[in-house]
């Protein structure tokens, strides 16, 4: 065991029991970022159990039952297991899971804390501790513990995928992308990292490796047959970055096909038409994408540029009016320079 190792299996347990002492409830609460980075694209995954029967609770395990979202449940089979073998650093370490998929960050970190008093040897206790510490908005102490998680369990995949995550919110690009390289050797069919691998790339100026990342994402999106517009969307929006327009299309006509609610395969899909000057079928594009989400302003300022185009005064003042309002109430969503990324440009994952 490496002598850092060592020193934070010491200190990172008393820095858990101050974050839970540092919130009240109610400051916690406040804190709590929507979309951070770990909820759109990563779940935090427990131990993984198969079971022969999904329906009866009494014959699944307490990791597949956290698994399937069936929490009333887990917590009566973790009385069950607490009344018989008392409180054991597993144990508290799925109440901590419990806890964490209820969005109870500070109780969660405090089951923890105690877990790691018991035993702190457990990888799955770190790696949930920096998912809630980003979760609280105190991404700047999360580091450490997905850090100590990756010098736990070498060959964990998920261990490594958080760090590059972690990595990509901090900005580090150069390492993310070797981490998330790593995640890929270990786990070649994880498609999550893939895209975050070309996210990394993205960044750091290598736009036509990236390219390829979302190309091998998509490939692997469709040999699993998984129903996931994500990886076009981000090879769609890189290639609209580049100004390849007509490049953009067939990705984004998969990514509306995938996922009929999506406004932004749709803001960007009539934006690439728009940019094509293909403003008769950029219209009802860009309606449908205003229609699933009245309050993106992206949206309706192409609206306008587009009803300008067709010589439609009226239609085109009334957006322009829209887009202004949600502009300076500073709710509505994205921008007209930065339309469909949700980080920016050179400015991934914050």
């Amino acid at each position: 065991m490496s002598k850092t190792l060592q020193g934070r299996r010491r200190v990172l347990p008393a820095v858990l029991g101050l974050v839970a002492l540092m919130y009240s409830p109610k400051a916690a609460l406040a804190q709590v970022a929507a979309g951070s980075i770990v909820e759109s694209v990563v779940d935090p995954q427990g131990v993984r159990s198969s079971s022969v029967n999904r329906h009866d609770p009494t014959r699944l395990t307490l990791p597949r039952l956290i698994d399937l979202g069936r929490l009333d449940d887990a917590r009566e089979k973790l009385r069950e297991q607490f009344a018989i073998q008392g409180e054991l650093p597993r144990l508290l370490f799925f109440e901590a899971m419990i806890l964490y998929k209820e969005r109870q960050y500070l109780q969660s970190i405090q089951r923890l804390a105690r877990s790691l008093t018991l035993s702190d040897g457990d990888p799955d206790v770190y790696k949930l501790a920096g998912l809630n510490l980003v979760s609280l908005g105190r991404r700047d102490l999360a580091g450490p513990y997905f850090e100590a998680a990756v010098e736990l369990a070498p060959r964990d995949f998920m261990a490594r995928y958080y760090l590059g995550l972690h990595q990509l919110s901090d900005r580090r690009y150069d390492r993310a992308e070797t981490i998330l390289r790593d995640v890929i050797n270990l786990r070649p069919d994880y498609l999550d990292a893939y895209i975050l691998l070309g996210v990394a790339k993205e960044q750091r100026g290598k736009e036509e490796e990236a390219i390829r990342t979302y190309h091998q994402a998509i490939e692997l999106a469709e040999q699993q047959h998984l129903k996931r517009a994500t990886p076009f969307l981000y090879l769609a929006r890189l290639l609209i970055s580049l100004h390849r327009h007509e490049q953009s299309l067939a990705p984004l006509k998969r990514a509306v096909e995938i996922d009929s609610t999506s406004s932004e395969a749709r803001t960007l899909l009539g934006q690439a038409l728009t940019y094509l000057g293909r403003y008769d079928e950029a219209l009802p594009v860009l309606m449908d994408a205003a229609a699933l989400q009245p309050r993106d302003k992206t949206a309706h300022y192409l609206l306008m540029r587009v009803y300008k185009r067709l010589g439609k005064k009226s239609e085109a003042a009334r957006e322009m009016q829209l887009f202004r309002e949600l502009n300076e109430s500073g709710t509505g969503n994205r921008s007209p320079d930065d339309p469909g990324r949700p980080y920016g440009r050179r400015s991934h994952v914050r």
